[in-house]
């Protein structure tokens, strides 16, 4: 049998080696997560998921504006071509959509394209989707 002390000693050392060899594959760990080669990898692993994410949302964006467009589709063939024209130009993206209702539909601005019920529609339309900014 093994005296006690010597047992002590014998787990403190284990321990003690643990501990060290613990440290020593932390320390290891830094120095490869540091080298240029596997920061590239890192921040390349950084981007496509940033960008994953992005294109989720724009994927969003994308059916929602597919949806108002299939909604104003019967509308938007009784207007004229330029009037048309200027309509597939607010309804580019979300950005333009909320420079339009903020201009026309908040405001007294009067829109050279889109007059009266036209516009009265239009404005009503887009306040029906989450497009807005004010949703």
């Amino acid at each position: 049998m093994v005296p006690e002390s010597l047992y002590h000693h014998l787990m403190d050392s284990l321990f003690m080696q643990r501990w060290l060899l613990i440290l020593l594959q932390l320390g290891i760990l830094v120095l490869v997560l540091r080298m240029p080669m596997v920061q590239g990898w890192l921040k390349a692993g950084y981007y496509q998921a940033s960008e994953a994410v992005s294109s989720i949302s724009r994927w969003s964006e994308t059916r929602m504006l597919d949806d108002l467009k299939d909604d104003l589709m019967g509308w938007s063939s009784t207007l004229r071509p330029y009037q048309q024209e200027y309509l597939d130009g607010v309804l580019k993206d979300r950005d333009s959509i909320n420079r339009f209702h903020q201009t026309f539909c908040m405001s007294a601005d009067k829109n050279p394209y889109l007059k009266g019920a036209s516009l009265a529609f239009l404005c009503m339309q887009l306040e029906k989707t989450e497009l807005l900014n004010t949703h």
